[in-house]
């Protein structure tokens, strides 16, 4: 990004490997390495490990499998560079949306001027300064939210599409949309297959639910395959659906299509104004991380470095029966689908709330991760916590509360301002000396 705008982008992918048929895979990885290597001065490479292993035996083979010809299998789950990842150009790819979002955020960060740096793809990390040189902290949430995309042009003049992220076709009937073409950008609206009931009667409350029971009809004169790729439309394809905010400032009730994380984001652009404008002090840095990718799950593995020692992710957190989660109250969830989040995180965010009176509930998600789960997942060593504001609906035609959006201001506020979790965890090896632990109990001797 250039003056606030942005001029490159580029997407990191795991190693892959495609078979010829006559080599073995331990051959096709040496080949592979002699390009990469040759390439980047010896510095990316497929390791021979446990890990690559892993991944080959998962997909029924080891190193002296030969691989059928055109079959492509990826060996390593990250997308590390040191690790034979790749880079690849999507300057021309990358939504229109995405990159407004991210020019977005740059400009309030200059206004408030808070140094930052911008990645390759978009993602942004700032940076507050603090005493300490050593145990940086971060906070993180991403800006990009849930959409769709053209998957084919489709005989009657419409579009078919598929989802970016996970939501349901349930929620995307009826949104109008902004379709955008390499040169051009065209209105329209989702519908489903059967559109009217004065013509398929009682068909259109039998219709499935699914991505291929709905299609874009677009506000331009196509009645056919053709005329969509006269005006320039083609798979692959942008689709930003339209979110329709509307807050309610007498109840403090916030809807719009998707506020995760767009609310997130705000939050933290409040902290980081509240701290500008007061000259709070902080212990120790503390780095604004604003992701793209979490949606499709590798968020922050772009812009978490080495120096950071503990992350704090705002997202949103559900609403439901059976959930603790509500829309007033900040939410800690303690365990999401990914495994639970840090013991002693947890806990000092717990006292944190207790401390300063922030209204709090804990919760657990089953079908839900978030940026800790892609850092983690990237071989981060930090200790990470979730803090939600509570979403009814989520994915869905979402809403929230002024009141939990302050809640979770008001706990990050808190967090920044406090001392580091563990002195120790400024080295990132160590003896045993010091390391926390969980509560124990005496060991239980059964006599036979």
């Amino acid at each position: 990004m250039i003056n606030h705008e942005v001029v490159a982008a580029a997407v990191r992918k795991p190693p892959a490997i495609t078979g010829t048929g006559s080599h073995t895979i331990r051959e096709l990885i040496a080949k592979h390495n002699r390009r990469r290597m040759a390439a980047t001065g010896g510095e990316s490479f497929i390791p021979d490990d446990a890990e690559t292993l892993r991944c080959l035996n998962k997909e029924g083979l080891n190193y002296e499998s030969v691989l059928e010809k055109g079959r492509t299998v990826v060996v390593r789950k990250t997308a590390n560079l040191h690790t034979g990842g790749t880079i690849h150009d999507v300057t021309d790819e990358i939504s229109p949306a995405l990159k407004q979002a991210a020019v977005t955020v740059s400009q309030a960060l200059d206004i408030l001027n808070i140094p930052y740096n911008v990645t390759r793809r978009g993602a942004i990390r700032a940076t507050l300064s603090g005493d300490g040189d050593a145990l940086d902290r971060a906070v993180c949430v991403h800006l990009d939210t849930l959409g769709a995309m053209v998957s084919r042009l489709k005989s009657n003049g419409r579009l078919a599409v598929r989802p970016i992220g996970t939501w349901s076709s349930r929620f995307a009937e009826g949104a109008r949309v902004t379709v955008f073409t390499q040169g051009q950008k065209y209105r329209g609206r989702i519908i489903p297959l059967k559109a009217s009931g004065h013509v398929y009667g009682d068909a259109v409350d039998t219709q499935p639910v699914s991505w291929d029971q709905v299609e874009v009809r677009v506000d331009a004169r196509c009645h056919n395959k053709a005329d969509l790729e006269d005006k320039g439309f083609c798979a692959g394809d942008f689709i930003a659906v339209d979110p329709f905010p509307e807050i309610d400032e007498q109840e403090g009730f916030i809807n719009a299509r998707h506020l995760d994380d767009k609310a997130g984001a705000a939050v933290l652009l409040s902290v980081a104004r509240t701290i500008r404008r007061s000259g709070l002090k902080l212990p120790v840095d503390c780095h604004l991380l604003f992701t793209i990718n979490e949606e499709v799950g590798v968020g922050a593995t772009e812009v978490l470095y080495n120096d950071i020692t503990e992350m704090i992710v705002i997202d949103s957190a559900m609403t439901a029966p059976g959930q603790n989660s509500t829309e007033y109250d900040a939410t800690l969830v303690m365990m999401d689908q990914s495994g639970p989040f840090d013991y002693h995180l947890n806990r000092k965010l717990v006292r944190l709330c207790r401390e300063n009176e922030i209204f709090f509930k804990k919760d657990l998600f089953e079908f839900y991760r978030s940026d800790a789960a892609s850092a983690i997942e990237a071989g981060s060593d930090i200790r990470t916590a979730l803090v939600g504001f509570g979403v009814d609906a989520s994915h869905g035609y979402e809403r929230t509360n002024i009141s939990s959006l302050k809640q979770v201001e008001n706990l990050i506020l808190a967090y920044v301002r406090s001392n580091p979790t563990f002195n120790r965890d400024k080295d990132k090896m160590g003896s045993i000396t010091g390391f926390p632990h969980q509560p124990t109990r005496d060991p239980i001797n059964i006599e036979t």
